[in-house]
């Protein structure tokens, strides 16, 4: 089980939208083709700092439940921050939002049949 470190956090239409990663341990070249890309040069730059190498998880919530989770792995950048400006966090936040809108129109119902049947 990986352990996520927070990147961001911040409010947007009602969800708290968190932003975080964890150190990806999958080999670089189950997810490059070295026929593209030296893997080898790759991994020295991962193993000496130079490249971050990490798995990026989006999650949405609201009142403190988590309605949806995003998990992008792979994620290879020289600063990881540049998830934030090349729009992969844009993609992420709008895909877990579209999800927990759905979870939370799904809870909405539950919620009303289960009040709906209450005794008092």
């Amino acid at each position: 089980m990986e352990h996520y470190t927070q990147l961001r956090t911040w409010e947007q239409d009602g969800y708290t939208i968190q932003v975080a990663y964890a150190p990806e341990s999958c080999h670089p070249g189950d997810c490059f083709d070295d026929t593209a890309y030296n893997i080898m040069d790759i991994c020295d730059k991962i193993n000496r700092g130079v490249y971050d190498w990490f798995i990026l998880r989006v999650t949405v919530l609201a009142l403190d439940a988590v309605l949806a989770t995003e998990h992008v792995g792979g994620m290879l950048y020289e600063r990881m921050e540049e998830v934030f400006e090349d729009g992969v966090v844009d993609d992420m936040v709008y895909a877990a939002t579209v999800a927990a809108r759905e979870r939370a129109s799904v809870l909405k119902a539950q919620l009303e049949r289960i009040i709906a049947t209450e005794t008092v």
